[in-house]
């Protein structure tokens, strides 16, 4: 199976179109130019807010996210700072990780990011019936290329990375040859998709 560029949805924060990829090494692009985010815990950061994308995240969570049991003296004047570094790396799309009671939420679906591509294509695959396997084939080849290394690379022995969703966590890199080596589709799923086993 040929590998395809890693694909991101484009998210508009404010004016600017920003793309995010997670499924190996953190890539972050302004359109076509790679934004740089220095900084291991803005990176950090960011990554653990894609991996919610949409959702608040705790603000006490990303202090013991990002610290572990060694946490600053000031724990939320320092990830307010961090924040602040990661919107200015962000530019104009920094406006798209916005302070929401109890902490921070980047403005980003599940679409927007390459896992919830991954994850959409895979959906999109198993609603397909027997007579749609051609497409399916289709649709799942182009969600396994969306990987460009181990997920969460940079971060993966971090506990809050761990526990990203089992659905493109448990996909092992390098990508399988057979869809049938990651755990999709899930253990004792009905129907005509036993038959991909082996695939």
């Amino acid at each position: 199976m040929g590998r395809r560029p890693d694909v991101a949805l484009s998210v508009r924060c404010g004016k600017a179109e920003m793309e995010f990829g997670i499924l190996g090494p953190l890539e972050v692009r302004n359109g076509a130019a790679p934004v740089r985010v220095p900084g291991a815990k803005e990176r950090a950061l960011l990554v653990d807010l894609l991996v919610n994308a949409g959702r608040v995240v705790p603000a006490d969570r990303l202090v013991e996210d990002l610290w572990g049991e060694r946490p600053p003296g000031n724990p939320a004047n320092t990830l307010q700072g961090r924040v602040s570094a990661l919107r200015r790396a962000l530019g104009p799309a920094g406006g798209g990780l916005v302070t929401r009671a109890p902490g921070y939420l980047l403005e980003a679906g599940s679409e927007q990011v390459d896992a919830g591509r991954f994850e959409r294509l895979v959906a999109e695959a198993m609603a397909l019936g027997p007579a749609e396997r051609p497409r399916a084939a289709k649709l799942l080849e182009e969600a396994l290329g969306l990987w460009r290394g181990p997920a969460l690379a940079e971060f993966a022995d971090q506990p809050w990375a761990q526990a990203g969703r089992p659905g493109w966590r448990s996909c092992a890199w390098p990508p399988p040859r057979r869809w049938s080596s990651c755990v999709w589709p899930p253990a004792g799923t009905p129907g005509w998709w036993g038959s991909w086993r082996g695939w």
